[in-house]
């Protein structure tokens, strides 16, 4: 069995990207990354500084990651749905199916947690979708002008959640349809929801053995408008609906 990490970003910190590759490593064989912004995500330039690519392909190497890098050259028409896509591709390309798992994480978050046994749980899980616990802070900005606009982190008992939208088994056909969350694939040749959709299938909570720390919060305030802005062109135009039938 192989954990493939898919990683999807535009215009993030390198900091941030070394410390989320980096973290791959602590239950990953190999990852892929996307780069590339969203046809809707107002930004002069269509992929990152190149920074950011150079902060992948070193991290990877650093903790001896193999390493699939896709920089696109024109922004994804299809914003959100059609760049999980292609990173859900770019995945199975490396995966045997139903055997491997694809593990999802944004340039915003990296693993604090593995537990030992937790690939040999995995391994051993009889269903298609695997939760762990996201670990997210509560106020952690100061006001602007106060010590310098450093954040402040307090991690309080009401910051954790599960998230079951991280581990997924390598199902053939895996894909996003209506949603960026809405996610399923086929298994024995028929059509299952994993995610985002009434009728997913049951899913296995292994929160103890696995923490993602989620950092979103501590965006700069420019970053956090632009994203802001999209996401309110995407709703007002009603690019992504989870009233979708299963594939045909």
């Amino acid at each position: 069995m192989k954990i493939i990490g898919a990683l999807s970003w535009f215009n993030e910190s390198p900091l941030w990207l070394t410390k989320t590759i980096a973290s791959f490593a602590r239950v990953c064989d190999q990852v892929v990354a996307v780069d590339g912004r969203y046809a809707l995500f107002d930004h002069d330039f269509d992929w990152s500084p190149a920074a950011e690519p150079d902060a992948v392909v070193a991290a990877a190497e650093a903790v001896g990651l193999p390493l699939t890098l896709h920089v696109p050259r024109e922004p994804f028409a299809g914003n959100e749905v059609e760049k999980r896509n292609l990173l859900m591709r770019l995945a199975m390309v490396h995966a045997e199916p139903m055997e491997d798992w694809i593990f999802v994480l944004d340039a915003d978050e990296y693993i604090v947690h593995v537990d030992p046994t937790f690939r040999d749980e995995l391994a051993a899980t009889e269903e298609h979708i695997v939760g762990h616990a996201l670990e997210e802070y509560l106020d952690p900005y100061v006001a602007l002008g106060q010590d310098g606009g450093v954040a402040r982190f307090t991690t309080l008992p009401t910051t954790w959640r599960v998230d079951l939208r991280g581990f997924y088994r390598a199902l053939p056909g895996l894909s996003y349809v209506g949603t960026h969350f809405t996610i399923g694939g086929y298994v024995d040749g028929e059509w299952v929801w994993l995610w985002g959709h009434p009728d997913k299938v049951p899913q296995r909570d292994l929160r103890e053995m696995l923490i993602v720390r989620h950092e979103n919060p501590r965006r700069v305030a420019l970053r956090r408008e632009l994203a802001a802005g999209y996401y309110a062109a995407r709703d007002e135009l009603g690019i992504e609906s989870p009233d979708v039938l299963a594939p045909t």
